[in-house]
């Protein structure tokens, strides 16, 4: 099975719609797993995520995420975004729109690019044999490539009427003035979908995509913004998201927009030996409904 997890182009990512029948490595507790994430040779880390002790005893996470000076960390946000005019010229009127939209809309969707081009991976080094936890190591690649996750049969919008019913997905795009610049697509309480594992206070970041023209000014984070707040409504508990170790500014985004590496499967796509499973997660605040 190939991976189609929720893609951020940026990158991107979307989940496998049937379970993988080799070894998963998890960390259920990453507080008590050791994860690292370290930089290329010869690059500092700018983030860094702080040791998290269950006990004296106890393994730690430690995460350390090489932001590049020019990616602006933005937190969530829904509704409206400034562009960067500058680098953009898009004017007196340099804001964006995230609109909930009806699934029927998928072909329009689909019409945004999600490939990106990978220019470095992360490694995964287990740790004396994975007792001391997990290495995740950036190498820049000599020879760099793109990847397009539509490109595969069935992985693109098309594709998922097909397979799976649709009935409680959503559906966010991103406007700039009339012009469709990204969009964000939610999959929730739908049978075959691995990752919602039938729970119906989760959902699933399946596909979250922006033109290329525009990435970097800030969309993917008010689109994920707007996915979180229609999961929030949904009375849901978890976001989901999966991504992959050739799509390292995924990882980097989704780690910006607060969410912690929850599971790595370096066997999850037998066909692409050289790409790792990734999935991310944050948790999510309940609105109290005696409130207001």
């Amino acid at each position: 099975m190939v991976p189609r997890a929720a893609r951020l182009v940026l990158g991107a990512t979307a989940p496998r719609p049937t379970q993988s029948a080799y070894v998963r490595e998890r960390a259920p507790d990453l507080t008590a797993h050791a994860v690292r994430l370290d930089p290329p040779d010869g690059e500092r880390p700018r983030l860094r995520q702080g040791t998290d002790d269950v006990d004296e005893a106890a393994e730690h996470l430690e995460v350390s995420i090489v932001e590049r000076p020019d990616e602006a960390s933005a937190g969530p946000t829904v509704g409206r975004r400034r562009w960067r005019e500058a680098d953009f010229g898009m004017g007196d009127d340099s804001t964006i729109r995230t609109v909930a939209e009806s699934i029927s809309r998928l072909p329009e969707h689909g019409l945004v690019p999600i490939s990106f081009t990978v220019e470095s991976v992360l490694d995964v080094e287990l740790l004396e044999g994975g007792l001391a936890g997990v290495r995740l190591r950036e190498r820049r690649l000599d020879d760099p490539w793109v990847k397009d996750y539509d490109g595969t049969d069935g992985e693109g919008p098309a594709g998922w009427v097909q397979r799976f019913d649709l009935e409680h997905w959503g559906l966010i795009a991103a406007y700039h003035q009339d012009r469709r610049v990204g969009g964000a697509v939610i999959a929730f309480d739908t049978i075959g979908v691995d990752l919602l594992g039938g729970r119906q206070d989760l959902v699933v970041l399946w596909d979250i995509r922006v033109r290329p023209d525009a990435r970097g000014a800030g969309v993917g984070a008010a689109l994920f913004g707007a996915a979180r707040s229609w999961a929030q409504a949904r009375g849901c508990r978890t976001l989901k998201v999966e991504t992959q170790n050739i799509n390292v500014p995924a990882c980097r985004f989704y780690r910006r927009m607060g969410c912690t590496l929850a599971s790595i499967d370096r066997f999850a796509y037998p066909q692409l030996p050289g790409e790792v499973q990734m999935i991310w997660q944050v948790e999510l605040f309940h609105r109290d409904p005696h409130i207001g």
